[in-house]
């Protein structure tokens, strides 16, 4: 019996360390390394949505299966929770939409990449997509 805990133990453990997240992707090169991080030091960071059709349409081929402003709650939603984590130093909330930023209201294939370069106050863009088209 003590033979067969011992096994179940010794497997146990390799599977609880297995299980462990294994820690930062991508690191500064800085002596020594430190990992990636937001900031916060002026606040959360801003998000900026986009403004056009939020994802596929409906049945009837007019009416948007998730409206821009369902997915903006989605995206509210999504960031409040990951800022609630009490051991992440991450906080970030809804600050517009990208037409406030760079003046287009609808980020599709044919302009997605106005965005690569484009200012945004230290934040991140949430573009929603139609149609997943591509140029």
């Amino acid at each position: 019996m003590n033979r067969v805990m011992a096994t179940a133990a010794i497997g146990l453990s390799l599977f609880a360390a297995a299980a462990q997240a294994a820690g930062p992707l991508n690191l500064l090169e800085t002596d020594p390394p430190r990992p990636y991080v937001w900031d916060t030091t002026h606040g959360p960071v801003p998000v900026w949505t986009d403004g056009g059709g939020a994802f596929a349409y409906d049945f009837d081929g007019t009416t948007p299966f998730i409206t821009i402003e369902r997915a903006n709650e989605i995206t509210g939603f999504a960031l409040n929770e990951w800022s609630k984590v009490k051991t992440s130093t991450f906080r970030a909330r809804i600050a517009g939409t990208i037409a406030t930023r760079i003046g287009i209201a609808d980020i599709n294939a044919g302009n997605a990449a106005s965005l690569y370069e484009a200012e945004n106050g230290r934040g991140i863009w949430v573009i929603y997509d139609m149609d997943g088209g591509y140029p």
